[in-house]
């Protein structure tokens, strides 16, 4: 599967010398927030989850990526890519992961989980609006469990959406596409 990555241009030098690569958290090329910490640790679960595979290392933290930007095969331009907040030099790198390692989810649903918020999907805009309203008008403990509840459907993705995140836990140097 073929995913456009963002990464630090020292986590792509040592792909370049041959060096397997896996992150963690302080290798990530966005910046550490209470959001972006709480976000990494609900992404690790539903990574060991759907892939039914454990981290490299007890710190590893997924990598994640572009697999379809506005319905294409591509990633944004660096200044208006959400996935890139710092000031971290990064680079985007073609990458050819086996499928069964990664974890597709709909990028849009990544600001509701990383803002606490109830992620209502968007199959429809009328069933959107129906389970906002039923949200609505569930008592608060009723609200913060279908908040968490809610995150889940973020990784029922079609892989032709316009907007899709993979996340895998490494990338070996052969999973680099050449010539790009």
């Amino acid at each position: 599967m073929k995913i456009w990555t963002p990464l630090l241009r020292e986590t792509k030098e040592k792909l370049e010398r041959g060096i397997r690569v896996k992150r963690s958290i302080q290798e990530s090329p966005w910046n550490l927030t209470f959001a972006s910490v709480n976000g990494y640790d609900f992404l690790n679960n539903m990574q060991m989850k759907k892939t039914q595979t454990f981290p490299p290392t007890k710190r590893a933290i997924p990598i994640v990526g572009w697999y379809r930007f506005c319905g294409e095969f591509t990633h944004p331009a660096r200044e208006i890519d959400f996935l890139y907040y710092g000031s971290k030099e990064v680079e985007y790198v073609l990458v050819d992961i086996p499928e069964e390692r990664v974890m597709l989810s709909d990028a849009f649903a990544w600001t509701s989980i990383m803002l606490g918020e109830y992620y209502a999907g968007y199959k429809s805009r009328e069933d959107q609006r129906k389970k906002l309203e039923h949200f609505k008008n569930l008592d608060i403990f009723e609200q913060a469990f279908t908040v968490m509840h809610s995150w889940e459907q973020a990784f029922e993705v079609n892989p032709n959406s316009d907007f899709v995140f993979a996340s895998f836990w490494s990338i070996e140097p052969w999973m680099v596409c050449e010539g790009v």
